[in-house]
């Protein structure tokens, strides 16, 4: 996808034209580079290099971390539950955000214990994109 100009470069309204119109040169996040594997992984995998776009290195830490810290938000919530004789929070969150069946109802937490560093990362991602 970071092939269209549209997904990567902000979209401007023309007026002559009456249409909406993308130009700009794609950030360096957004073009394909060459990267070295570190020695481990070149055994493991017999490649010297691979070659990516920057913003998915971005995407391996995030999902990296996010699959390893995840878990932890819902282990966090039942202790949390279990402490306090509570079946589920769905008298001390509200309706609204889901139905109250336990996957609907174990993904806020995931999303919370990851947000504080998915937060950053995004942040640094879009500053260097912007700059």
């Amino acid at each position: 996808m970071s092939g269209w100009r549209y997904i990567v470069c902000p979209v401007e309204f023309n007026n002559d034209s009456n249409r909406f119109q993308v130009d700009c040169e794609p950030s360096e996040l957004f073009q394909l580079q060459d990267y070295t594997l570190p020695s481990a992984l070149e055994s493991f995998t017999g490649w010297t290099t691979v070659r990516l776009y920057p913003f998915q290195i971005h995407s391996i830490a995030l999902s990296s971390f996010a699959s390893i810290m995840g878990p932890f938000g819902g282990f966090f919530a039942s202790g949390f539950k279990r402490a306090f004789k509570i079946k589920d929070f769905a008298n001390t969150i509200p309706v609204a955000l889901w139905t109250g069946s336990t996957a609907s109802t174990s993904w806020p937490h995931v999303l919370t214990s990851t947000l504080p560093a998915s937060s950053g990362k995004h942040t640094a991602m879009v500053c260097s994109y912007v700059v």
